[in-house]
């Protein structure tokens, strides 16, 4: 497949994932807890940035009350409370990961139970055990990575003339790459791919990891609606990694 067909059926997948959903009901029931799990990460790191952000604001307010200083104080208001859902959003995305790792996985099984045929396992605490504990381990190991890569990047930017090619070329394939890593990885896992054979995997296809990755990044912008979003993704990502195992 020509890496724009790859693009382009990465960059939809998210809606594909919407439309599985609505076709298997019986899998709603498990987003609701991820989607639980991801809100409170949201809410309380929210509240924690504003908490930190409020010594800022109050230095202003308590400056002046004139007209000029309550509007800056307004327009400073307006500006930080966006830059937190921003940030706090892309955060939310990453330890979200690890706190509600062990339920994406269920829904990643549950996915690929239904695109196999395949019946779903008897519940066995043993088993829950050992999928949890490698499910976290992996996430931990993905964040590990993910930071290591995002700060080789950083230091880059110090190098005389790269700034540029690191800020607009760089940094978006490596933000495509890191959501496609994260959500296709749950399909991948159930597989029990070791990471190595995961990262090859995706840059084997990377025409659909660029598209996955680019609309999935998107989503994750937005706030609240990332919150609602992940799971989805979950489901999104699985579908993708099997469309491309399957050829």
């Amino acid at each position: 497949m020509k890496f724009t067909q790859q693009f382009w059926k990465g960059l939809w997948a998210p809606l594909g994932a919407v439309r599985f959903l609505r076709g298997n009901r019986g899998l709603k029931r498990f987003l609701l807890l991820p989607m639980l799990l991801d809100l409170l990460v949201f809410v309380g790191l929210y509240a924690l940035a504003w908490d930190q952000s409020q010594e800022m604001l109050m230095q202003i307010a308590d400056k002046g009350d004139t007209w000029y200083w309550i509007a800056l104080y307004r327009a400073l208001l307006v500006v930080v409370v966006i830059l937190l859902l921003l940030l706090v959003g892309l955060c939310t995305a990453l330890l979200a990961g690890v706190v509600a790792a062990p339920f994406n996985d269920l829904l990643a099984e549950r996915t690929l139970n239904i695109v196999d045929g395949e019946p779903n396992e008897s519940f066995s605490v043993i088993r829950l055990g050992q999928d949890v504990s490698r499910s976290i381990i992996q996430q931990i190991r993905k964040l590990v990575f993910i930071v290591c890569c995002a700060s080789v990047l950083f230091l880059l930017q110090f190098v005389p003339g790269l700034i540029l090619v690191i800020q607009f070329f760089l940094y978006p394939l490596f933000t495509a790459f890191t959501a496609s890593l994260e959500f296709m990885d749950y399909g991948m896992e159930r597989r029990r791919l070791r990471f190595k054979q995961k990262r090859k995997f995706l840059m084997r296809h990377s025409g659909a990891v660029m598209g996955f990755g680019g609309s999935s990044a998107l989503l994750l912008m937005v706030p609240v609606l990332n919150v609602l979003a992940m799971p989805v993704l979950v489901v999104a990502g699985t579908l993708m990694y099997l469309s491309i195992e399957k050829g």
